[in-house]
């Protein structure tokens, strides 16, 4: 009994060590991250004065996001290849450190104006740091909480410290980009990510859990084998484990959930340019609805923590599908500053539960010993569709701009980024197929 509740004392301890860890992580991610962080609109705007046209921004965009649709890439490296005899911090260390002296050093050496590809450079390894890190990050989550039930709660945790750094984000980002003050922005996302790396330092521990196999013969055994035996057989049971997910029907389908899901070609590129263009909205008063956007998505994840380990799966997955269609149909409600406002809150707030939902299926199908790689993988999925989709609306909202007027540009692609979320319906069948079911349906999983 006394070493039960020591053990479970400290677990509890684990657990608020790891959570601070996220959210100070998360936090910064949602500030330095440059496709979408404190940095995006004011790159967005300064490509504008270089007389980049929106095709070419929205193209720009979705190459500083592509190092986020290789996480599998990273995580096969954390999952198989030690740094110096680590699995999570010393890459997360690494990765946060680039981080930092990339961006510091954009803060003090602004590319000279029409530099686009120096500036796409200098975005691009950054952005492959932060989404190294976060392939790390998410590993932890599925190790530590999959086995208590947990994935959900600390999803919730992490991304409302991303929102909420997006909240700040989008007012100050703004203030930024009307005031030219671009340096200011980096230098910011600079200092955070030094930040993260501080908390690194201090929270995390580096204990992760060996594959079952290795763990039962271990207990078994009178005598341990040699350091490098226990590794090759490590090895191993990790490739067999690889192989067994990889060629699951369950994977596949939900892998499809999410290219579904995510796969909406009106982007916040295009959100930017119709509201500031069309709208007349100032980049601050963008920002604003950034902000606006963000204080949703926390309501959402306040919501979603308390209550997904009381939500049927099954239900979760239809709420999902309707919270990204919603999501994406109630921007065309946005036909003023107050409505633009109004829409964006609302909006942050269900897409933010649908995207939630999605991301907590995925953690539940995911083995925990290879969860670096396997949930990268699922999320890699995501990302391409995103980064396809970024870059095809920016394409169609430039021919139909020209064709038939920014209005008709704007709803049209409104329409289509609705119609491909709605169409994850035809995969429920499966996704809730008693048979084939591609994660587990009853509420308590996990506990």
């Amino acid at each position: 009994m006394l070493r039960s509740a020591v053990k479970s004392d400290t677990s509890r301890h684990a657990a608020v060590r790891l959570s601070l860890l996220f959210a100070v992580i998360y936090f910064v991610q949602g500030l330095a991250e440059p496709s979408e962080g404190l940095i995006s609109q004011p790159v967005r705007s300064l490509l504008g004065k270089w007389n980049q046209s929106p095709g070419q921004i929205a193209q720009f965009m979705a190459i500083v996001s592509a190092p986020w649709a290789i996480k599998p890439v990273y995580g096969l490296i954390i999952d198989f290849v030690p740094l110096l005899g680590s699995r999570r911090k010393n890459y997360l260390l690494f990765a946060t450190a680039i981080t930092a002296v990339t961006l510091l050093w954009l803060s003090v050496s602004v590319p000279a104006p029409g530099a686009t590809g120096q500036l796409l450079t200098l975005l691009f390894v950054p952005t492959v740091a932060v989404a190294f890190s976060d392939v790390v990050i998410d590993a932890l989550m599925v190790e530590k909480g999959q086995p208590l039930g947990l994935t959900g709660r600390l999803q919730s945790i992490q991304w409302g410290s991303m929102y909420a750094a997006t909240a700040l984000a989008g007012s100050l980002g703004g203030w930024m980009t009307q005031h030219h003050r671009q340096e200011l922005g980096f230098l910011v996302c600079g200092l955070g990510a030094l930040v993260s790396l501080v908390a690194a330092l201090l929270w995390l521990r580096d204990d992760p859990p060996r594959t079952p196999e290795v763990s039962a013969r271990n207990e078994h055994s009178e005598t341990l084998t040699d350091a490098a035996g226990l590794r090759n057989s490590d090895f191993r049971a990790r490739l067999r484990t690889m192989r067994r997910t990889l060629t699951s029907p369950q994977f596949l389908i939900i892998a499809a959930f999410l290219f579904l899901w995510n796969f909406n070609p009106f982007s916040s590129t295009i959100q930017q340019l119709h509201l500031t263009q069309q709208l007349q909205l100032t980049e601050q008063q963008y920002g604003h609805t950034v902000s606006l956007f963000s204080i949703g998505a926390i309501g959402a994840c306040a919501v979603y923590g308390l209550v997904c380990r009381s939500i049927p799966a099954r239900w979760l997955i239809h709420l999902a599908i309707t919270g990204g269609v919603f999501s994406t149909l109630a921007y065309l409600l946005a036909e003023s500053l107050t409505s633009a406002f109004v829409v964006s809150a609302i909006a942050g707030f269900v897409y933010m539960l649908g995207n939630l939902i999605q991301m907590d299926l995925a953690a539940r199908i995911c083995p925990a010993e290879i969860a670096g790689s396997m949930f990268a993988l699922l999320m890699s999925v995501s990302n391409m569709a995103i980064i396809f989709s970024t870059s095809l609306g920016g394409w169609l909202y430039e021919w139909m701009l020209a064709d038939s007027g920014p209005e008709v540009a704007y709803s049209v692609l409104v329409w289509i980024g609705s119609a491909t979320t709605a169409m994850c319906w035809g995969i429920v069948p499966w996704l809730t197929s008693p048979r084939e079911s591609a994660i587990p349906m009853d509420v308590h999983q996990g506990e």
